[in-house]
């Protein structure tokens, strides 16, 4: 419809204004008229490329121009930060291929759904493909998938994450009150997810001579602990561990870890808001986490703190190990005590 405005717009003042048969042009309307026809079937038959306005709200600035034309893929991109990921890294102008067994949907102006085919605008794109990620044979499928289509993959955000609902009830099993297959599921996708896209990844990397970035999403909660669920936790440090062993070993890949404390995404239960450690400091936005993120590539820090005071309490923590042991003793009492609202001095903990 757009074209054929456009073919309206330059042959129609030509043709209308010529009612009156004194008009010079009068004589000439046939003549206009089959050309008009002409040029409209012509850029009828042209193949339409959707267009997207760039960015309106300055967030497609020149020093975002790091990421422009980067192939990035996020998993678990339907919702949270990955989802909030995405739209950071398209507005930067960079490919966006996201990864999740759920629907991935609302990522641009008046989009109401989005399938598993490939969407143009303007010079960016993004792609969306279902994908378990603790399945290798899925996972290498779609990383085969977004190499065809764009040739090479970037930078690769392992942001997938579960976290399972406690019973506010229950605190007196917080280490083992979940079964042994709990425990392997959340393994498998906190932590068995990062090294199954590392096998694939890096070899292609390390032939690029450091092209590649790894970015992993693990927690507060795996330099911290997870007061009331020690499955997060321990999944989270394994994590945590993991993205220190390969920045170690891989020195030519890029490698962040990102950690924040509490962030708005349905990971967070409003039933154990009290009960959750993580939200003594305040609960940011799944976006601010993402600038956070892009910011810390640009800079090389390995470390992602959107929470800037995870930095302090983890020297802390390496400073006196045993007072920082009572210190979360006293703030997981404090907790069961129902006095979530009540703040502990952050130098007792």
């Amino acid at each position: 419809m757009s074209r054929w405005c456009t073919a309206h717009r330059i042959f129609a003042p030509l043709v209308w204004p010529t009612q009156n048969k004194d008009d010079a042009l009068g004589s000439f309307v046939p003549v206009y008229w089959y050309a008009y026809v002409v040029f409209s079937s012509f850029v009828l038959s042209c193949p339409e490329q959707h267009t997207m306005i760039p960015p309106q709200d300055g967030t497609f600035l020149a020093s975002e121009r790091a990421f422009e034309g980067k192939v990035v893929v996020i998993t678990g991109g339907a919702s949270g930060i990955g989802k909030a990921l995405a739209i950071e890294f398209f507005n930067c102008g960079a490919k966006v291929a996201l990864l999740d067994l759920q629907e991935c949907s609302g990522f641009l102006p008046g989009e109401e759904r989005s399938g598993s085919s490939q969407h143009r605008r303007r010079r960016y794109q993004y792609l969306t493909l279902p994908c378990d990620v603790t399945h290798p044979k899925q996972v290498e499928d779609a990383i085969s998938f977004i190499k065809k289509s764009w040739g090479k993959i970037d930078i690769y955000c392992s942001n997938a994450g579960i976290m399972f609902t406690p019973n506010p009830q229950e605190r007196s099993n917080e280490v083992t009150r979940y079964s042994n297959t709990q425990w392997e599921k959340i393994f498998r996708v906190n932590v068995l997810s990062h090294l199954i896209a590392s096998r694939i990844l890096i070899p292609d990397w390390e032939v690029g001579k450091g092209d590649g970035i790894f970015v992993m999403t693990a927690s507060a909660a795996g330099l911290l602990t997870q007061i009331g669920d020690a499955s997060y936790g321990v999944s989270k440090a394994a994590a945590v561990s993991f993205a220190e062993h390969m920045a170690i070993t891989h020195p030519t890949i890029q490698v962040h870890c990102l950690c924040p404390q509490a962030v708005d995404t349905p990971l967070v239960d409003p039933a154990t808001m009290g009960q959750n450690s993580a939200m003594r400091d305040g609960m940011v936005s799944a976006e601010y986490v993402a600038k956070n993120t892009l910011q810390a590539i640009k800079q090389r820090d390995f470390w992602i703190f959107p929470h800037p005071q995870v930095s302090e309490y983890v020297k802390r923590k390496a400073t006196d190990h045993a007072r920082w042991l009572k210190g979360m003793q006293r703030l997981r009492q404090h907790l069961n005590n129902g006095n979530s609202r009540e703040q502990i001095p952050s130098s007792k903990i």
